[in-house]
């Protein structure tokens, strides 16, 4: 079954590299998704200035900070741990030479919760397992 225009779907990031566009040289990073009953697709997620603000957003929602993505350490060591990751996508029409295909609009982390961390909830968690006498496993 295909990909439809306009939709939602939950994918699973198989594969990620870095590279460069051959016409401008401009980085971007490759995503290679997967979702069982559409198959794959690939997502170019370039990487310049003008993109910059809508990248730190898709990584904060795998929870990564403004100041992790300034790293070059990031880019080298951490992109690679999203891979086996859930994602969602967005889907769109795709116009080019005269071919009409459907491509990736969005790419998107999991949706969190948006709430405030409990603070000290550790102690009370813990003392749940307080009277449990070891288990023969």
């Amino acid at each position: 079954m295909s990909y439809i225009e306009d939709r939602d779907y939950e994918v699973i990031i198989d594969d990620i590299y870095l590279d460069k566009s051959k016409e401008k040289q401009t980085p971007y990073a490759c995503f290679r998704l997967e979702n069982a009953e559409h198959g794959r697709l690939f997502y170019n997620m370039y990487l310049t200035k003008g993109t910059a603000k809508q990248v730190a957003k898709t990584m904060g929602e795998f929870g990564y900070s403004v100041d992790d993505v300034k790293s070059p350490d990031f880019w080298k060591t951490v992109i690679p741990q999203l891979i086996g990751q859930k994602a969602y996508i967005t889907t769109a029409l795709n116009e080019y030479n005269g071919k009409t295909s459907v491509k990736i609009a969005w790419l998107n982390g999991m949706p969190r919760a948006k709430r405030a961390p409990v603070e000290g909830i550790e102690n009370e968690i813990a003392s749940i397992f307080d009277d449990l006498e070891p288990l023969p496993f």
